[in-house]
């Protein structure tokens, strides 16, 4: 009996720590999902890359945590909110893993980051531009990740 119920302890032990190596891969590989949009749209904007609408605007990341619903990011054109709606791509918004979740932006609001064209720095429009976005493991919010992009357009993580 002993040696069955260090078995099972091993087992549960076991068990956890995989899942805990599975969680953490997730987080990372969106960390590198986020980064790489973000780059990309660093690029259309350096680019002056036109729209599928035929705009030549910055281009950015949308994230959005929506109070109900999946949290997601997409690449838009002008910006995600605001005068004129901006334009989002559709077919780039991005649904993050359920096992992932946003701390920054906080639930029920949007927030996002844009670059200049040209230089492909930072760029601030609308009063809810950020600098960073934060995500963490929906079991565990203090396992997170925290994606920067500094003024000159340098993202970090």
């Amino acid at each position: 009996i002993l040696s069955f119920a260090i078995l099972a302890i091993i087992g549960i032990v076991g068990t956890i720590y995989f899942l805990n190596l599975h969680d953490r891969k997730i987080l990372d590989a969106t960390t590198e999902e986020i980064v790489f949009a973000l780059r990309d749209a660093q690029q259309k904007s350096i680019a002056q890359e036109v729209s599928p609408s035929g705009n030549i605007y910055n281009w950015g990341i949308c994230f959005e945590n929506p109070a109900s619903g999946d949290d997601f990011y997409a690449l838009y054109n002008y910006y995600c909110k605001g005068p004129g709606g901006g334009e989002l791509i559709s077919n780039t918004m991005r649904y993050l893993n359920r096992s992932v979740i946003f701390i920054n932006p906080s639930s029920n609001t949007k927030s996002q980051i844009s670059f200049s064209k040209r230089t492909g720095m930072r760029y601030d429009l609308t009063g809810f531009t950020t600098s960073s976005v934060t995500i963490a493991l929906t079991r565990d919010n203090g396992i997170s990740k925290t994606i920067y992009v500094n003024e000159n357009g340098v993202i970090s993580y």
